[in-house]
């Protein structure tokens, strides 16, 4: 399925879910376009062109991150290091993604074959980092659907490359220790917490929770446009419309605004604390769809029944759902 059938099927679906009765169930459980979304083995290798760009089967939610604590021989790197994020892709998905991917530096342009997947482990796309005070730092979109990654880390002062066997991702934030050994592999294991000194945490506190921060006001942004879009439209087509210019549109507008205020801090900084998990996000965002719904029904109680809110709330969500991460990747 290339992008440009994952986007129609995204539409027929956004559209049918619009056109249909109030008392309707819609489900795209068992259709290609969500088991692709979901990355279901029986179908990885029929659609082999599936790119990163399949995030736009994702809410703008929170993105995966990565907090690595490296030392060479057990013994703390002093000196400069880089790191890159290894996922495992075909040709095909390396040249779709070749636009998302950045290099850090001209050592780490690993491409390692993986004879048993029938892949290459290369930099993944959409994943950003930072190493410093013998710790790295990474915020990695494309692991909520690749989810097994190996990491790359080069160390000038010796010029040589390590390479980490394979790790998968199981948080939405991980911590992870990676012991550099003298034979270039990287003896790597996951961490309950960070294993960060007390002199560094300063530099997770400053580079994460900025990190966070500026993706959270891009997400909200984004994600606010998205789904102010979708309820003019709705409210103004068809069955749905309400009086133009009348107080009702606009109050019913207020509320859509409103109700996105509250429930993305929710879904991005509450769900995750209880839970980092890719359960997690998903009950988040049913949350988002019932919250929402019920708030635009409590408010608009005389134009919008609570069964039409919570339709209302779904399709709004739907929007964000398959339009927002290839809007943030287009602006941002």
């Amino acid at each position: 399925m290339n992008m440009g059938n994952l986007y129609v099927c995204g539409l027929i679906l956004l559209l049918s879910i619009s056109a249909a009765p109030l008392g309707g169930q819609s489900s795209c459980e068992d259709s290609a376009c969500c088991k692709v979304c979901r990355g279901d083995d029986s179908l990885e290798q029929k659609y082999t062109n599936r790119s990163f760009m399949l995030a736009a089967c994702a809410d703008v939610s929170p993105p995966p991150i990565v907090h690595v604590s490296v030392t060479y021989n057990n013994e703390r790197v002093e000196s400069i290091l880089y790191a890159q994020i290894l996922v495992c892709m075909s040709d095909e998905q390396i040249e779709q993604n070749h636009k998302f991917t950045e290099i850090v530096v001209e050592q780490l342009a690993v491409k390692e074959v993986d004879r048993d997947r029938n892949c290459y482990w290369y930099p993944a796309p959409a994943c950003w980092g930072e190493c410093a005070d013998s710790m790295c730092d990474f915020t990695c979109n494309s692991l909520w659907f690749f989810r097994k990654f190996k990491l790359a880390i080069y160390v000038p002062q010796l010029d040589k490359v390590f390479i980490s066997g394979e790790m998968e991702m199981k948080k939405e934030e991980s911590f992870y220790a990676a012991d550099l050994l003298p034979d270039g592999t990287i003896d790597m294991k996951e961490t309950v917490k960070s294993t960060r000194k007390a002199k560094t945490s300063r530099y997770k506190i400053e580079t994460t929770s900025k990190f966070k921060a500026e993706m959270f006001i891009k997400a909200l942004g984004i994600t606010l446009l998205i789904e102010m879009l979708i309820a003019l439209i709705y409210i103004n087509i068809g069955r749905t419309a309400i009086p133009r210019h009348s107080k009702v549109q606009a109050r019913l507008l207020s509320t859509v605004f409103l109700a996105n205020i509250i429930s993305l801090p929710v879904l991005w900084f509450i769900f995750p604390s209880i839970w980092n998990s890719f359960l997690m996000v998903i009950l988040g965002e049913v949350f988002v769809v019932l919250f929402e719904g019920v708030l635009i029904h409590f408010l608009n109680k005389t134009v919008l029944p609570l069964k039409s809110a919570l339709l209302f709330s779904f399709i709004l969500n739907m929007g964000s759902l398959f339009l927002g991460y290839p809007i943030y990747f287009i602006l941002v």
